[in-house]
């Protein structure tokens, strides 16, 4: 069975001779080794290392498209535009048709397809159970990127980014003190947000989303380990990796 999530709107495409440089040096996906076709997964940070924004990157011959979450859309121009001083860019709204097919959870990550589809109710219990995070739900400039699944896609090889180094630290030389974890209820998991408490640590974390019998939520490192249970709005769950 297809869970589709439709994702039509506005969002922004860069174009320009300095496009790929100029995202390149402002993300956190190695924009450089991608060609015509192909599509990154990239994170926006603050000088802090907090995530501001994230967007799937679809490498067209035009330029660079950014399907982005709605929230996300004025919010990224505004950061583009600021950095855009002497680059030859372009940063445009621009109304898309696309969507997500996601047939398990494992395929959260792919890339979203051009075209308009009709959403089902299901896609957000596998975008839960795949642990892909909303922004301002799940994500947002409280969050480090490896703090979520959004870590997978750093790339701790590419060149100085903003936010760069308070990421590079922690990744190299530190520990999250939180990580976006997986939570398996019994029964069906009570409404997000809702604090987790576990029997070593009463504020153990908070839970951000959920949708049937699963959740996501950040665990402390100091009680985080697969297989434990931690207690929310009196239920249990059961901790896991997406």
């Amino acid at each position: 069975m297809d869970n589709v999530w439709d994702i039509s709107g506005t969002h922004l495409l860069v174009t320009g001779k300095d496009c790929t440089r100029f995202l390149h040096g402002l993300c956190t996906a190695d924009l450089n080794a991608l060609s015509t076709g192909q599509h990154a997964v990239a994170s926006f940070l603050n000088a802090k290392g907090r995530v501001r924004g994230v967007a799937d990157v679809l490498v067209q011959e035009e330029g660079l498209l950014l399907l982005l979450e709605p929230c996300l859309v004025e919010k990224t121009q505004s950061f583009l535009n600021k950095h855009a001083i002497l680059d030859d860019v372009t940063i445009e709204k621009k109304e898309v048709e696309a969507h997500h097919v996601w047939v398990t959870s494992v395929d959260v990550w792919n890339p979203p397809l051009l075209g308009k589809r009709q959403s089902t109710n299901s896609h957000e219990r596998i975008r839960v159970e795949g642990g892909r995070p909303k922004y301002g739900i799940d994500v947002s400039e409280d969050n480090f990127p490896f703090e979520s699944t959004l870590g997978q896609f750093v790339d701790y090889k590419k060149g100085c980014y903003i936010g760069q180094e308070p990421v590079s630290r922690v990744h190299f030389k530190g520990q999250p003190s939180k990580q976006l974890r997986k939570l398996t209820f019994e029964g069906d998991a009570p409404p997000a947000p809702e604090k987790i408490s576990h029997e070593a640590r009463s504020n153990a974390g908070t839970m951000t989303s959920s949708f049937g019998n699963v959740a996501m939520g950040y665990i402390h490192r100091s009680v985080d380990n697969d297989g434990d249970t931690v207690t929310v709005a009196g239920q249990t769950a059961v901790i896991s990796n997406f």
